[in-house]
């Protein structure tokens, strides 16, 4: 997989022809963007606020800034999300065996370098939690905290929704702290 590379990546220099390259332009995203076909439905605790597209893809702020001080870095994006590297042609990049989100797969994404963590997580109480900091990372925040920076509504949302499922045993059970 890749686990000792080591690469250099210069965002002001990225080509469209890589995945940061488009990853990283907002206003390309909003461009090249493949419209939803509708409106998202309610998740299983109902409506969720919708994020367009190019929202939901862009690598920016503080969570991306953590990602490229992280080993994770050294790794190309197609050795986790598969897909075709090195094309400006966005079906080509994400054709074939693309993974929109490798932690699905993580024994086969993730194993080869975190064998010892992957064993314990499928075991683990905390296999499926973690959603608010993967919420937070996707909105361009990190670090603990991350969470409660975000956008009244969109924690509003995630409470009333996502949370009915997706809260860690540490969430639902606050309401049970003396």
């Amino acid at each position: 997989m890749g686990c000792a590379k080591v690469t250099n990546k210069d965002k002001k220099t990225l080509p469209y022809g890589t995945c940061e390259g488009c990853h990283t332009d907002y206003a390309h995203l909003q461009k090249v963007h493949t419209p939803d076909t509708a409106a998202p439905a309610g998740g299983c605790g109902g409506s969720a606020p919708h994020y367009d597209p190019y929202d939901r893809v862009i690598m920016e702020g503080e969570g991306y800034e953590a990602f490229k001080s992280s080993t994770h870095d050294m790794l190309k994006c197609t050795d986790c999300h598969n897909g075709v590297d090195k094309t400006s042609d966005k079906e080509l990049s994400h054709s074939g065996d693309f993974l929109r989100h490798p932690s699905e797969q993580y024994v086969e994404k993730c194993g080869d370098c975190h064998g010892d963590i992957v064993s314990d997580f499928s075991t683990s109480l905390h296999h499926g939690t973690e959603q608010k900091r993967k919420v937070a990372m996707r909105s361009g925040k990190s670090g603990p905290e991350g969470f409660d920076q975000l956008p009244q509504h969109q924690i509003e949302g995630y409470n009333a929704n996502c949370a009915t499922c997706h809260g860690t045993c540490r969430d639902q059970c606050r309401e049970y702290e003396l």
